[in-house]
């Protein structure tokens, strides 16, 4: 029945009056602030009460001045309160990590249905720590190990295999094996499995990584640059689809080998890696390759910043002042928005360390930066190339001469490079005014260290008034002449 205004005008004052009415209402209390106990007196919540039109509800009022709206079965209608109704939009953290069961049996089931085509795919991208639950592990497993010892793959053989190994029960039973056979009705959607599969499983490594960052950040606080690089660590290689700690298998270095001898068979003894511009270097190193950490020692007004920087004359990465940390995070970034292929480090014992047992020892500074550029040089898979300086050694032989153990303050600088060349320009050491014209512009690069190549000498020009390096030709012998 139709209402007049003055009859719900009156109605509503009523209510604010604690009375009761018998016009149906909706009443809304709203919270507009809380008071804190610090603002004095108890912490309260003050509302706002607004009223409508409720056709289908009755009011009431409690002692307290509070109204209930009532259902029209007459029962309290539930109301959420504000923090309720935040509860719903945020994710329940307590569900248990990201994961698909369905995506998990998707890929299984492509297995199984197609083993000789479907199995080779999956095994070429997946670790099974890619799978959540422990069954679809274990079911993983076994169905590539018989695929690598060539065995056939069907539902009656597997079924038997998982009863011999005693893990049938364990994964469901043959009920689970034959579930499996019709749960997609073909292999042909499998990558698509796999993209949701590697998603979940680097979700998990992010909340993994992130819990651990967390509990670190309380308990590690008196090497806060140390924790920041490490857990920027961690990121990077979640989001490069690795993880820390993840071994090779030998097949896969196997692999790398012959991929590696075959590009140097094309090439012809060419190069393999980036060039440097100097002939005899390149054909004994092959260039300069990725993840190699290359050294370039002198003693000081050698001209090892000229050499470094003529092998890197594309290379524009001018940053000074910077620590090992410093220095990796900024590379991490180039690398990520400019795929930079070379690092220059000019020079290595202008880099400091932040730990703090570092600071008590020169030595222990220089390991670790040493072992942060091989690091960063595996991580990034690009060379770091690093100018270093030579102790006082070579000033005491002939012509200056350097060798692989005059490296300054520190031996894990040789142990960590993996490859050494050690400039020499005689000129500098020859007191014989006619002979040091005679060999002026003469310079060596001595090849101390090569893990993966040949040691010797590469004859150099040195360009005074560019301060530039050029490739010299070898003097020929009299041996030579005669052949």
């Amino acid at each position: 029945m139709a209402r007049t205004a003055e009859e719900t005008a009156a109605a509503l004052e009523r209510l604010r009056a604690g009375r009761k009415t018998d016009l149906p209402v909706t009443v809304l209390t709203v919270p507009t602030e809380t008071n804190s106990p610090e603002d004095g007196g108890e912490a309260r919540e003050r509302t706002t009460t607004r009223y409508s039109l409720a056709p289908s509800s009755t009011l009431t009022a409690d002692s307290h001045g509070r109204q209930n709206i009532l259902s029209e079965q007459g029962q309290p209608r539930a109301q959420k309160s504000r923090p309720a109704r935040a509860a719903q939009r945020c994710p329940d953290i307590h569900a248990g990590p990201p994961h698909s069961v369905e995506a998990e049996l998707g890929v299984l089931s492509s297995m199984m249905q197609d083993p000789r085509a479907t199995i080779a795919e999956v095994v070429a991208q997946v670790t099974p720590e890619w799978f959540y639950v422990p069954a679809h592990i274990t079911v993983y497993n076994e169905l590539v190990a018989r695929w690598n010892k060539g065995q056939a793959i069907d539902f009656i053989t597997f079924t038997q295999h998982m009863r011999d190994v005693d893990q049938l029960d364990q994964v469901g039973g043959p009920a689970f094996i034959t579930h499996l056979g019709t749960f997609v009705p073909s292999a042909v959607n499998v990558s698509h499995y796999l993209e949701i599969v590697r998603d979940k499983y680097l979700l998990r490594q992010v909340i993994s990584s992130a819990t651990k960052a967390v509990q670190r950040a309380y308990t590690e606080q008196d090497e806060v640059n140390t924790l920041i690089d490490e857990i920027e660590q961690d990121f990077i290689n979640i989001g490069n689809g690795q993880q820390k700690g993840q071994v090779r298998e030998m097949k896969d270095n196997v692999m790398r080998a012959f991929e590696i001898m075959d590009e140097a068979a094309a090439r012809k003894g060419g190069i393999t890696g980036l060039a440097t511009g100097f002939y005899d270097f390149d054909r004994m190193t092959g260039g300069l390759q990725r993840s190699e950490m290359i050294i370039v020692a002198a003693r000081p007004s050698m001209g090892k910043t000229a050499l470094i920087m003529n092998a890197a004359e594309h290379v524009a990465d001018d940053s000074a002042g910077l620590n090992i940390l410093e220095l990796k995070a900024r590379a991490r970034r180039l690398k990520a928005r400019y795929d930079i292929q070379l690092l220059v480090v000019d020079y290595l014992q202008l880099l400091h360390s932040t730990s703090k047992r570092s600071q008590e020892n020169r030595q222990i500074e220089i390991t670790e930066v040493s072992s942060g550029l091989k690091s960063l040089a595996k991580e990034l898979k690009i060379p770091v190339l690093v100018a270093a300086q030579l102790n006082r050694q070579p000033e005491a032989r002939y012509r200056g001469k350097p060798r692989l153990s005059d490296l300054r303050e520190s031996g894990s600088i040789e142990q960590d490079a993996d490859l050494v060349a050690l400039l020499c320009r005689p000129e500098v050491y020859e007191d014989d005014h006619k002979q040091r014209k005679q060999i002026a512009g003469e310079a060596e690069l001595l090849i101390a260290k090569q893990r993966n190549g040949p040691i010797g000498d590469v004859p150099l020009t040195f360009l005074r008034e560019f301060t530039r390096f050029e490739t010299r030709v070898r003097s020929i012998s009299t041996e030579d002449e005669h052949l």
